[in-house]
């Protein structure tokens, strides 16, 4: 598995987390200015909206300057083909990882199967996580998560979704 550029950072290192409709380019050329972190994300995107008509449009969620790497490209979704398709996009684009999300609670991501969802559901979690390892080519992957639905499930083996 390739660790690309988190290798490189020095511990502890910092990130500017991904949020929805705030994490867009102007509000991280300000944090570029007035106190830069390590790492920055951008708000999640819908690997589906990535791989229909609409994309032009969503690809503005995608813009991000050079003085903002190492940056990360946040998705979500449910259809691990189109997890692979947006993992070649986002590559192509010159991201440095993409980070899957599978742990956004809110009601109208969950409906899609995505999300925090995905906690509920390993095979499609594995699937998602597998495909998009495959369009990422050699591009680290990451996943952002909770430490449990319901409850704290911290205990359950994350390598077996992993492997």
């Amino acid at each position: 598995m390739s660790q690309g550029f988190w290798r490189k950072l020095k511990i502890p290192f910092f990130v500017l987390a991904p949020m929805h409709d705030i994490t867009d380019i102007v509000f991280r050329q300000m944090f570029v200015k007035y106190g830069r972190p390590d790492v920055f994300y951008t708000e999640f995107v819908s690997v589906d909206g990535l791989c229909s008509q609409g994309k032009e449009k969503l690809l503005s969620y995608l813009k991000f300057k050079k003085n903002e790497k190492p940056i990360v490209a946040q998705v979500f979704g449910a259809n691990p083909d189109n997890f692979f398709k947006a993992a070649k996009l986002i590559k192509s684009l010159g991201f440095d990882g993409i980070d899957i999300n599978m742990g956004c609670p809110d009601k109208q991501i969950e409906k899609q199967g995505a999300g925090a969802a995905l906690m509920k559901n390993f095979k499609l979690a594995k699937e998602i996580i597998r495909a998009t390892k495959q369009g990422a080519d050699k591009m680290p992957v990451s996943i952002k998560t909770r430490i449990g639905y319901e409850k704290n499930i911290l205990t359950t083996s994350l390598r077996e979704l992993l492997t």
